[in-house]
């Protein structure tokens, strides 16, 4: 049995009670039990969220004490990666932890010796987790500050996508992790089939934006996908193009589009309240824009 804590891509964590009723499913069904936890440590503030709970890890579990119900430990097995903590889709380096299992751990030795980790990605992973350099004081290591930064910049990222929309009358889930949100775009569009959908989706890609569609399942319904990036990289680029992409009189209430307000980052600590470009402003800002995100002091997390 796979389950996913905190959840993809809906960005909730489990209670520990449901953490502890997987645990007693599987053993009652005689199921191995895999946690993947590759978004614990991207949880982030959002007091919009009341019910938010804290991540709790598989490994923090004591199933038998806890429950009081005998639980094989050799069954658990957690997996974790940088792709996502640590913001290196690239390197692809995951990880599996079974403190229980020795004979499982020296299966995975073998057939591991047919895909080995770059030697970069060891290096680099590495360095990360165990060097003692701190940019700042207030933490004891790197691998400290990096965590703190990286929810920092989560937390004001989703602050602002869900202000930008909220404000334009576009419901969003709630969530408190991961790298995602949730935006019901079709409610406000008047999205009401799956072909309405693809033709935003297509849309908002033709205008540098995009879009998780709710395919395969019938969803336009329920809600789109966005991923987020930084408040002064590319989760403001990717607002400023979205309106172009889609007809501006739903997203910014008027017939004409307006260019968009100060950025929040630079002077204006508020979500500009109109924020829309026309095509063709898209079109010929589009590389000059993302050129100044890369210059940002902030870059992006994604």
């Amino acid at each position: 049995m796979l389950i996913c804590n905190p959840t993809n891509p809906h960005g909730r964590t489990h209670s520990r009670r449901t953490l502890l009723d997987y645990c007693l499913f599987a053993e009652k069904h005689d199921l191995h039990l895999v946690s993947d936890e590759i978004y614990g440590l991207s949880v982030y503030d959002n007091p919009a969220y009341r019910d938010a709970l804290p991540f709790t890890s598989m490994l923090s579990l004591d199933v038998e004490k806890e429950t009081g119900v005998k639980f094989d430990k050799s069954r658990l097995h957690v997996v974790h990666g940088m792709s996502k903590d640590f913001c290196s889709n690239g390197l692809r380096l995951g990880v599996l932890v079974t403190p229980h299992n020795p004979r499982l751990i020296r299966t995975m030795a073998q057939t591991s010796m047919l895909m080995k980790v770059s030697s970069p990605a060891d290096v680099l992973f590495s360095a990360l987790l165990t060097s003692p350099t701190s940019p700042t004081a207030s933490s004891a290591t790197f691998l400290d500050w990096f965590i703190k930064e990286n929810r920092r910049r989560l937390t004001a990222a989703h602050a602002l996508v869900r202000s930008w929309f909220e404000r334009r009358g576009v419901r969003v889930a709630d969530s408190n992790a991961g790298h995602f949100c949730w935006v019901q775009l079709g409610e406000r569009m008047g999205w009401t089939t799956l072909a309405h959908e693809k033709q935003g989706f297509q849309q908002l890609l033709d205008g540098g934006v995009y879009l998780g569609q709710s395919l395969p399942l019938p969803l336009y319904k329920e809600a789109q996908l966005l991923t987020l990036g930084s408040t002064s990289g590319s989760s403001w680029l990717g607002l400023q193009r979205a309106p172009a992409g889609l007809d501006a009189r739903h997203l910014c209430g008027r017939s004409q589009r307006v260019a968009p307000g100060p950025h929040p980052g630079r002077g204006d600590p508020r979500p500009p309240a109109r924020l829309c470009l026309s095509a063709r402003e898209v079109g010929r800002d589009r590389w000059k824009g993302a050129s100044a995100a890369s210059r940002s002091p902030e870059p992006g997390i994604s």
